[in-house]
């Protein structure tokens, strides 16, 4: 054992799996971020996953709550393993750690449709399964919901901020091009502002307060494993929140297009049909989605990175192409969406 520990990060593992009843002969980094990291850990009797997680209380009592429950409710999130002290979790340097059985799987390819047909049944039925969901402390899980309105009010703002900035940095290419895009997608947030204001929202979002629905709201290919037939295994609820089937089914659907690099039809098709085949939506409520999918997330994604500095070692080149390829990701949804009706 002390041979395969030859780093600091399975070091920090190692200290952690003391306070397990287990022993581990070998130990190994498999994801290793500052606000989670992930580690294999082999023993005599089976394979484990340790896991480590940087998050506030109230984040945390979310988690380790819909963790629980989908654990037993839906059996496609791997139980929590009790320490020696008889505790879900372990605390250590400020941060929480859990440990689960290793899930048997592999990270789905979001270009396969094989692939993307079990990940988005498997996201329908945690929606639905969530819809038994019971939360006493709502506070800790309702932060989203009902803010979409002000978020693309926020987000409009934004944008014109930007077009300050960007005029006063003309010589700038990605000024320039910023410039040049602007007032579309200004005024496509005024077409989304309106829906989202409209009792359409509304309705739906009282409804979720009734009927909850909670979102996974990460949909890095890490966060999911996939099995022969349909099995489905969720792996991290660090994100998960309460909110509109909208919120996930954007942020898939806006992933899956990334990846393959264009918005196409006919994947936009396959998700749509088999996700309202298992989760079926009222026409209000699609219209509701169709706004949400229309809002221009990767123009202004890229263009606050940009006038924000979050990316500061991202030279000028870089900054370019990622703008370019948001807005032609940009104007082919468009045209995708305009077939909308067509191809749900």
């Amino acid at each position: 054992m002390e041979q395969s520990i030859i780093r600091d990060y399975v070091a920090e593992a190692s200290t952690v799996l003391k306070k397990y009843p287990i022993q581990a002969f070998f130990i190994k980094k498999y994801q290793y971020r500052t606000k989670k990291a992930v580690w294999f850990v082999k023993t005599n009797q089976k394979n484990y996953a340790l896991k480590r997680y940087l998050l506030d209380k109230k984040q945390w009592d979310m988690m380790i709550s819909t963790y629980n429950f989908f654990s037993k409710e839906v059996n496609n999130v791997a139980p929590l393993i009790n320490s020696k002290d008889d505790k879900p979790w372990v605390i250590y340097d400020n941060n929480y750690y859990i440990l689960t059985n290793w899930v048997k799987g592999e990270t789905p390819d979001y270009t396969n449709p094989d692939d993307l047909t079990k990940l988005v049944q498997g996201i329908a039925k945690l929606h639905l399964a969530a819809r038994n969901y019971k939360e006493t402390q709502k506070d800790n899980i309702d932060k989203h919901l009902g803010r979409w309105p002000l978020e693309t009010r926020r987000k409009q703002g934004l944008l014109l901020e930007y077009k300050y900035e960007a005029e006063n940095r003309i010589s700038e290419a990605f000024c320039k091009l910023y410039l040049k895009h602007y007032q579309n997608y200004f005024e496509l947030f005024e077409e989304v502002a309106e829906i989202f204001e409209s009792r359409l929202y509304q309705k739906w979002v009282n409804k979720v307060k009734e009927t909850p629905c909670l979102c996974v709201n990460g949909f890095s290919p890490q966060n999911f494993s996939l099995g022969e037939k349909e099995n489905f295994w969720l792996l991290h609820l660090d994100n998960i929140c309460l909110d509109l089937p909208a919120k996930d089914l954007r942020k898939l659907i806006f992933k899956t297009m990334y990846i393959k690099g264009k918005w196409c039809p006919e994947t936009f098709s396959l998700i749509m049909k088999i996700y309202l085949e298992l989760y079926p939506l009222t026409r209000d409520e699609l219209k509701v989605l169709l706004a949400e999918l229309k809002a221009p997330h990767l123009f202004v994604n890229i263009t606050t990175k940009y006038f924000l500095n979050r990316k500061p070692h991202w030279s000028k080149e870089k900054f370019n192409s990622y703008l370019i390829k948001a807005i032609k990701l940009e104007q082919n949804k468009l045209d995708v969406l305009n077939r909308f009706w067509h191809l749900i």
